[in-house]
């Protein structure tokens, strides 16, 4: 599926996912398309929108980097078209990086409106946003999704509302916010730090000698559905949270292997927090940080 350029006059926000393949394409949500456009095509459409000096200061600096895994003839993104509902910035991002652990962020985005009278792309309210950090620093996983993955993924989306749009201010949001702000550094060490905040935040204790059985003892709980497994499990925390502690106190780098692996425990524990509690009320939802 390519992109076809709106020329009716709403409002349409693209949204570059960066570290997602094409397996993305044709994933259909509501308002949302996930499609593919060639390179040239959006180069030339930030240049019509946001002029040349968009093009020098974001495009080329951004794409043309030779760590980013985007620099295929096709650009992968997301486009929403704002006239029919109101979302916040990166929803579908979100949902997905919960969805599915892997590396998928939105390095750039950019709004247009096609004014019919003067047969012109116009930028619209939203204008763009480039994570530098990104365009700079290796990142070295993609995204992708089967065929069996993107035909439940509305469905998953639906039934975990919530979860994605969760209550600002309290505990199980703030959990959230960790996770995804993970995303959002393109450097293994400190997003590993990020992901066992998480992990203590629901299971250190008030004790700090025992954060590291506390965590261990919470995830193979949560987790495991046989004895074997719960070890296994245990084991795996174990060995990620002594990698941990040998950055924080020797310095020694996270490995991107680590770091995935450490996701994917704390994605799967979120979604499984959310699910055994979605029906828990008030009391969970709304509790203070």
């Amino acid at each position: 599926m390519i992109y076809q350029r709106n020329t009716s006059g709403n409002e349409v926000r693209l949204e570059v996912l960066a570290c997602a393949d094409e397996s993305l394409v044709g994933l259909n949500i509501d308002n949302c398309r996930i499609v593919r456009i060639p390179a040239d095509e959006f180069q030339m459409l930030i240049y019509e929108v946001k002029g040349s000096r968009e093009i020098n200061a974001v495009f080329y600096s951004t794409f043309g980097h030779d760590k980013y895994n985007g620099t295929e003839d096709f650009i992968v993104l997301e486009t929403v078209k704002n006239d029919s509902i109101v979302r916040r910035n990166d929803y579908i991002t979100d949902a997905l990086k919960l969805y599915k652990a892997a590396d998928i962020y939105t390095c750039y985005w950019i709004a247009y409106r096609y004014n019919r009278y003067v047969q012109k792309f116009q930028g619209a309210n939203n204008v763009r946003m480039c994570r530098y950090e990104h365009a700079y620093n290796e990142i070295a996983g993609r995204y992708t999704l089967s065929e069996q993955e993107k035909a439940e993924f509305p469905v998953w989306l639906t039934e975990h509302y919530e979860l994605v749009q969760p209550k600002p201010s309290t505990k199980f949001g703030e959990i959230i916010k960790l996770y995804l702000d993970s995303y959002l550094i393109g450097k293994a060490n400190p997003a590993f730090v990020m992901l066992f905040v998480v992990l203590e935040m629901l299971y250190g204790g008030n004790d700090r000698a025992e954060i590291s059985h506390n965590i261990r003892k919470g995830v193979s709980e949560l987790l495991g559905k046989t004895s074997a497994d719960r070890r296994n499990i245990r084991n795996d925390i174990y060995r990620l949270y002594d990698e941990r502690s040998q950055y924080v106190h020797d310095g020694i780098h996270v490995k991107w292997k680590s770091l995935f692996a450490l996701r994917e425990y704390v994605r799967r524990v979120i979604v499984t927090v959310y699910e055994n509690n979605r029906l828990a009320g008030d009391e969970f939802w709304n509790m203070p940080l």
